[in-house]
């Protein structure tokens, strides 16, 4: 690996993560931290968290492939992480951002004022996050994949997408879905209000729907993706290896 693109991939890598990190930390001390750990599942509930910390994972792991190159099975392994990710992000970006920018009362949690005075006709009020915190739950994480998959990354296989990344994308949602309806049903509410606000039916509809916007996601990205930016020095090739017909056996 070239001193250049190590760089620019370790600086990416390392930087996305923290960040991210540091997004979850500063909501710490917040009311909407305070209620949402009075909860249960804390904040598990929350898709965008449950997909953060799947980012963080894939970025660590990309880190320490760029300190140990050599490390092919870490690599393997962060790859695939970055299949489900990557999709899971940008799904989290795109319902995020539009429904805060059209419909945010659909996004944006009515937390309840603690104590209600007596007598008061007050309601609950939007909790907004700081717009640096917002933009590193919501928008970091989908950003810095994208660009590790479009800078360093090869596309997947057609098999990869159509059996690992479809598998991991159903998975994915069974998981969520089945939990935030178990917490739910001991909180009484869903960490997304355009959850709480619907019946069991249309939540159901609306995780098929979340699930295949992340699967389209992943096969258009993948389809446009021809090679990375920066790819891989070519590794020479020894004396009578043939490689996809481009080399010729030495007689």
């Amino acid at each position: 690996m070239s001193s250049g693109r190590f760089i620019l991939a370790a600086t990416l890598h390392a930087s996305s993560a923290t960040v991210m990190y540091w997004g979850y930390n500063a909501m710490g001390g917040t009311a909407l931290d305070d209620w949402v750990m009075s909860q249960k599942c804390g904040h598990t509930q929350f898709l965008t968290i449950q997909a953060m910390a799947l980012s963080v994972l894939t970025m660590v792991l990309a880190f320490v492939c760029d300190i140990f190159p050599n490390f092919h099975f870490l690599k393997k392994v962060k790859r695939t992480l970055a299949m489900i990710s990557l999709p899971l992000e940008i799904v989290v970006s795109l319902v995020y951002w539009s429904l805060l920018f059209l419909f945010p009362d659909l996004i944006v949690q009515q937390l309840p004022l603690d104590p209600i005075p007596s007598g008061s006709t007050a309601v609950p009020q939007p909790f907004r996050m700081r717009p640096e915190v917002d933009i590193a739950l919501h928008a970091v994480p989908a950003i810095t994949l994208l660009l590790d998959f479009v800078l360093f990354e090869k596309r997947y296989s057609a098999k990869e997408i159509n059996y690992g990344a479809t598998a991991m994308a159903l998975a994915m949602a069974l998981w969520y879905g089945s939990w935030v309806e178990y917490c739910a049903s001991f909180n009484g509410v869903f960490p997304y209000p355009f959850l709480t606000f619907n019946p069991f039916p249309t939540r159901v509809v609306i995780y098929l729907i979340v699930t295949s916007v992340a699967l389209v996601s992943i096969r258009a990205i993948n389809a446009l993706h021809k090679q990375p930016v920066f790819g891989a020095e070519r590794e020479a090739i020894p004396n009578g290896v043939k490689l996809n017909g481009d080399h010729k056996r030495k007689n």
